[in-house]
């Protein structure tokens, strides 16, 4: 996946503004008459669909909210800002509702070693493996993903936000549940802070799936340009996706089940894990990666290529869940992850 000359993007940012007039402040009262209706609306359809949820996935699911006035406003979890000012966005454009279609089952999808993964509510980690994966980002937490190779879903709910490192425009899409699409915004970050690990949300250097309701961050994509996700990404979700992800119909199809708070391990093969309200940390394996050492200039800068001239030798490990590397970067103009002296994940 290419990444960004941060300097050239900036430029671009300050030149282009928001695409959609709707966002602007002269049409804020509007708004948000309209998204108190859509938002009751949308509790509606919440409440329905959670009807539908497995006994312990509904264990893991919030309570469904009732209108735009009893939003957390809760500004950080950690060092990350879960919530953007839709002015200090850029590139900002919204779904073609009528082009977001509905997601049927689950059944075939996950194809010889794919898994679902469900951290439920809290700070957690999702390490998923190198098949057709399934993750439901819905559970009113920060969820920090790899989505590993394969053609994955993520299951975006409102009041979540889900930090994805390895989201590929080619393979990868997301399915919405409780959410409107004509509440989606996809636009790019503008903020200039610090690379690494802990860079923001809003990075410069991220693509935003953004509830324009609240300018809540649904999904921050580490690395990924805005321009690169469109109406083709996006489905709603059904009774009929929820009822194809409970633990009796996975089974039948070799899945393995897991519940419970803290780590929960995957094995080689299919596997349903499902966190609890605390953190959690989901990991299916170390099998489903593989890293080569990063060395020399340009596009090997590690985990994801950009196009700055910076110089690295890095040598990464996924060993029990932990990401680590050793080597060094100089002279990149973007900001990397492990750019700020971090040695794992």
């Amino acid at each position: 996946m290419d990444g960004f000359d941060n300097k050239t993007h900036q430029e671009q940012h300050n030149a282009g503004g928001i695409a959609d007039p709707s966002l602007g402040k002269a049409n804020d009262a509007n708004l948000a008459a309209s998204s108190k209706g859509s938002s009751v609306l949308g509790s509606d359809l919440e409440q329905a669909l959670n009807q539908t949820l497995s006994v312990d996935e509904k264990a893991a699911a919030p309570a469904a909210t009732v209108g735009v006035d009893d939003h957390d406003h809760a500004p950080k979890v950690g060092p990350f800002d879960l919530h953007v000012d839709l002015n200090n966005v850029a590139d900002a454009k919204t779904l073609n509702a009528k082009q977001v279609g509905k997601q049927g089952s689950f059944e075939g999808s996950f194809g010889d070693k794919g898994d679902f993964l469900n951290p439920g509510g809290g700070n957690n980690t999702v390490i998923a493996g190198g098949g057709n994966d399934v993750i439901r980002g819905s559970g009113q937490g920060l969820n920090t993903i790899t989505t590993g190779t394969g053609k994955d879903t993520i299951i975006l709910g409102k009041e979540t936000t889900n930090r994805i490192f390895d989201f590929d425009p080619t393979n990868d899409r997301f399915v919405l549940q409780g959410v409107n699409p004509k509440d989606i915004i996809i636009a790019q970050g503008k903020n200039p802070g610090k690379g690494g690990l802990e860079q923001p949300l809003d990075s410069v250097n991220n693509a935003l799936i953004i509830d324009k309701r609240e300018g809540h961050i649904l999904a921050s994509l580490t690395f990924a340009k805005a321009s690169d996700i469109n109406e083709s990404h996006f489905s709603r979700l059904t009774g009929e996706a929820n009822q194809s992800l409970k633990n009796e119909e996975l089974k039948a199809d070799g899945f393995k089940n897991q519940r419970g708070d803290g780590q929960l391990n995957g094995s080689l093969g299919h596997d349903r894990l499902i966190g609890g309200k605390g953190n959690d940390f989901l990991y299916v394996g170390d099998d489903g990666f593989k890293f080569e050492t990063a060395k020399g200039g340009g596009g090997t800068e590690f985990p994801f290529k950009t196009d700055s001239p910076g110089t690295s030798e890095l040598t990464p490990t996924l060993k029990n869940g932990v990401l680590s590397f050793t080597g060094s970067y100089k002279d990149f103009d973007g900001a990397p992850l492990f750019s700020q002296g971090e040695k794992e994940l």
